[in-house]
């Protein structure tokens, strides 16, 4: 199998050869991902300095990654679920001073002044947010069952009068 025909094999393996397809994935990625950083950097002409080269191994990777058939929604999601591991996770009862914290950042993406962490720590504080609200317990099932019933009910005797 060729290179680029092993970053993009979407063939799922079964046997005992999955970790030898994932040894040979791997290297062959970063064979690629050293391809194009080298590319990338010197088409870019940029400096040696750490941001530089941060760039460039960064666009490299996405491109990459891209290369091996990923689609661009996959490349957002991918990079938006590792991101948020960078900013530390609050665990423990949602309470007033996190709902204060989560409204002050929605605050300043309507201004455009959030910043990158901040947009993660907002996206974390949502998730937890619906974690705890977004529950079947919270929905007055019974309620809805009634009123169903009465909807149904309403219904027939319309449809009984015709």
């Amino acid at each position: 199998m060729s290179n680029d025909a092993l970053l993009k094999n979407d063939e799922k393996v079964t046997d005992a050869s999955a970790s030898d397809v994932s040894a040979e994935w791997s290297e062959t990625f970063l064979k690629h991902l050293g391809l194009e950083f080298t590319a990338i950097h010197a088409q870019e002409d940029q400096n040696d300095d750490q941001e530089s080269l941060r760039q460039s191994m960064t666009l490299a990777f996405v491109t990459t990654l891209a290369d091996s058939g990923a689609s661009k929604d996959e490349l957002v999601q991918l990079l938006k679920s590792q991101s948020r591991r960078l900013v530390p996770v609050e665990t423990g009862p949602w309470t007033n001073e996190r709902n204060r914290r989560r409204v002050e950042l929605i605050d300043k993406s309507i201004e455009s002044k959030l910043l990158p962490a901040e947009e993660l720590e907002l996206a974390q504080l949502t998730e937890q947010l619906r974690a705890k609200y977004d529950t079947e317990e919270l929905v007055p099932l019974a309620g809805i069952r009634a009123l169903r019933e009465k909807l149904i009910d309403t219904e027939r005797e319309s449809g009984n009068r015709s």
